[in-house]
């Protein structure tokens, strides 16, 4: 291990969507040298929205608000010049149903890659794509599956000193979910396909934050531990 960083994400979705957010467990405008790993470890609360079907919207609500309380890990490494392998995990401590008294387990799995795609002295720009597959139970009656694929740009410009500005675009170009409402299952709907990020790095304090508009509410806590170079 060389460094600690500790890295607090702060995310503020003011619209409804899906499941933007827990990919924020990686540093995605961020490349690692070829074999550099490192792994990282945190805290994800969310609140999203789910669209069920007509059918199973006589049993509940066409449209259920889910809070999440999640804790999570992840790794990237570098695979080439300018290219990151990563994957990430999160593990829901607790969920919720808006308006129905029950709470959840399960679980949410990830992987992709990212790109250096332009760099310039005090700037850079990346992309990547991850493939999501989320699990959860509400109660006996109420379960969900869903598969999703993110795809995002990321820029990063050094404004001051060693403080960088992040801005980016991430979209869901494929999702496909179903949920079984009271023995009844009905295909699973995302909301909104498009989010927005806007991130501060400090790194001599190791403090990296980011807002995400265009989907819920989102709060990530993280540490980052570089363990090979």
């Amino acid at each position: 291990m060389t460094f600690l960083q500790i890295s607090i994400l702060l995310s503020l979705f003011p619209f409804s969507s899906f499941a933007f957010g827990q990919n924020s467990l990686i540093y995605r405008a961020k490349s690692s040298k070829v074999n550099e790993i490192t792994v990282s470890g945190g805290f994800v609360f969310k609140k999203s929205e789910l669209k069920v079907g007509k059918t199973a919207a006589q049993t509940v609500r066409s449209t259920l608000d889910v809070e999440r309380h999640m804790i999570g890990a992840g790794f990237a490494m570098g695979v080439g010049k300018r290219i990151d392998a990563y994957g990430f995990g999160a593990y829901h401590l607790k969920s919720e149903l808006e308006g129905i008294a029950s709470e959840d387990s399960g679980f949410v799995l990830g992987a992709g890659l990212k790109l250096l795609a332009v760099r310039f002295s005090e700037a850079g720009i990346y992309s990547y794509l991850d493939l999501n597959y989320t699990n959860e139970t509400y109660d006996s009656d109420l379960k969900a599956t869903y598969v999703e694929a993110h795809v995002g740009a990321m820029a990063r410009l050094r404004v001051l000193g060693q403080v960088n500005f992040m801005a980016g675009l991430e979209f869901i170009p494929f999702f496909s979910g179903k949920g079984n409402f009271g023995g009844v299952e009905e295909k699973l709907e995302n909301r909104r396909s498009m989010s927005v990020i806007f991130g501060v790095v400090i790194p001599f304090i190791y403090v990296r934050s980011e807002a995400t508009f265009l989907g819920g509410n989102s709060f990530t806590a993280v540490a980052d531990y570089k363990v090979s170079e």
